[in-house]
């Protein structure tokens, strides 16, 4: 019997498809849209102060950080954050690394891809 499931493809963003940090520019695009408070900013900022200055580590940062969007998305509708975000990469286009496009060319027709942060 064959199996006709397809196989799965991860692909990290930042610093992998992607030149950059996506998290930091995508809330800056969500306050521009006024999708999220500007207040969210200082939060994230004080997070990655104690982060630069050794006071926390990078699990602890991460977690934090996710912590303060999730909190500034509740009660958001799911599709308009997606596509500030899809806006986002669209605007940036840039930053995704060449090889990116060919691999998931190639990959597609054996794997559903997924990109994971």
């Amino acid at each position: 019997m064959i199996n006709s499931k397809k196989s799965i493809a991860l692909f990290d963003i930042d610093k992998t498809i992607y030149d950059d940090y996506s998290p930091f520019g995508i809330v800056r695009l969500l306050i521009e849209k006024g999708a999220v408070d500007p207040k969210v900013w200082a939060k994230i900022e004080e997070e990655l102060a104690k982060y630069k200055s050794k006071i926390q580590d990078y699990s602890t940062t991460a977690s934090k950080l996710m912590k303060v969007l999730a909190e500034a998305l509740r009660g958001k509708k799911y599709s308009e954050i997606l596509e500030l975000n899809k806006l986002f990469f669209k605007q940036n286009k840039a930053n995704v690394y060449n090889y990116f496009e060919e691999v998931v060319g190639l990959l597609k027709e054996t794997h559903d891809v997924y990109l994971v942060t």
